[in-house]
């Protein structure tokens, strides 16, 4: 690998058009280069849906929109975005997003320096390749692209956000419940997500259940077993911002293998996270010191995509159905136990 000069970072762009947890991950290296770099304008290309999860970053001077998703005017997209690259006379980009579309973008739109990792389908259009370590926390492996500058990128990890305790009394207790998912395979039972809402309604806690549009159905379901006052259904009512606001203020969330895992980490709030055909392993796990990461052990069967899929291979979902109500009441429980405790400590 050769090292280049950090002038060359002058003005960068990133491209990441993937999910909103993807984006989420990347602002850990997207603070490092204003912080750390002689970054002088810093860009990101992302999707219209991921685009709040980056409104508000200070570090981030411009947003481009690609509306990728758009069937009948994709050619069109692509064509516009990579001129709106072109037209900014950038530098250098960055792509952690692993697809040969992000790198044909940055090669079409002319940008001199481009470095991505060396597994992408579209690698060979880099400039730079740095090694995908699959092992590592998918933010530090976004921050190891930056290794190309030969700086020492270990200081980067002081800009990851840390889980606060947050010393609660059990009337105070709000739990954020988020069942969605991109992917359906990752999203655990409807009925064991109302059992949970269920024994939090019975503590006293307050549940805040989340989700977007798209979830309407399954959240709706869970909101009308709940049967409780202390039960309020968010879904498709809040965007980015609002959505991190009530994560802020919970003591907890429990979600699915899936953004809100990301947010809960950026403002520092606990997560129980159920994971089912995808494990930890691949970089995608929450990283607080106090999150509990629930899966079913022992299965051969897992993983089985990187993504989980629109339907079990063998037909039997057994990777979330071994994951009982009892399990991830237990851990949430003890999650919320600990910040009644650390109150204590101070009442």
């Amino acid at each position: 690998m050769r090292f280049l000069d950090t002038q060359i970072l002058s003005r960068v762009v990133i491209v990441q058009t993937a999910f909103l947890g993807d984006v989420l991950l990347t602002l850990p290296m997207l603070r490092a280069l204003k912080k750390q770099y002689p970054v002088k304008f810093l860009a990101a290309v992302v999707t219209p849906e991921a685009a709040e999860a980056l409104s508000a970053e200070s570090c981030v001077d411009e947003l481009l929109l690609y509306n990728k998703r758009n069937a009948e005017k994709k050619n069109d997209a692509f064509e516009n975005i990579c001129r709106e690259i072109r037209r900014r006379d950038f530098s250098c980009s960055l792509l952690p997003h692993r697809s040969f579309r992000s790198a044909y973008m940055a090669y079409r739109a002319g940008v001199k320096t481009r470095v991505g990792f060396h597994n992408s389908p579209g690698a060979w259009l880099y400039t730079d390749r740095i090694v995908y370590h699959y092992a590592m926390p998918e933010a530090q492996r976004d921050i190891s692209l930056l290794s190309v500058f030969s700086a020492n990128t270990g200081m980067e990890s002081a800009l990851f956000s840390h889980t606060e305790m947050k010393p609660v009394k059990n009337e105070e207790v709000h739990i954020v419940i988020a069942p969605g998912s991109q992917w359906k395979t990752k999203m655990w039972m409807t009925e064991r997500y109302g059992e949970l809402v269920a024994f939090c309604a019975e503590q006293g806690w307050h549940i805040d259940i989340c989700g977007s549009k798209k979830d309407a159905e399954i959240c709706g379901e869970i909101f009308s077993r709940a049967a409780s006052p202390l039960v309020e259904n968010h879904c498709g009512k809040t965007g980015v911002p609002e959505f991190s606001a009530l994560v802020r203020r919970a003591t907890a969330v429990v979600c699915n293998d899936s953004a809100p895992i990301h947010i809960a980490n950026e403002v520092g709030t606990p997560v129980v996270a159920i994971f089912g055909p995808t494990v930890p392993e691949f970089g995608f796990a929450p990283r607080g010191t106090y999150d509990q990461v629930m899966q079913a052990e022992g299965l051969l069967c897992r993983p089985c995509t990187i993504h989980g899929g629109a339907r079990c291979p063998l037909g039997t979902h057994a990777c979330m159905r071994e994951i009982s109500s009892e399990m991830v009441i237990d851990a949430l429980h003890h999650v919320v136990n600990l910040q009644l405790a650390n109150a204590d400590r101070f009442s």
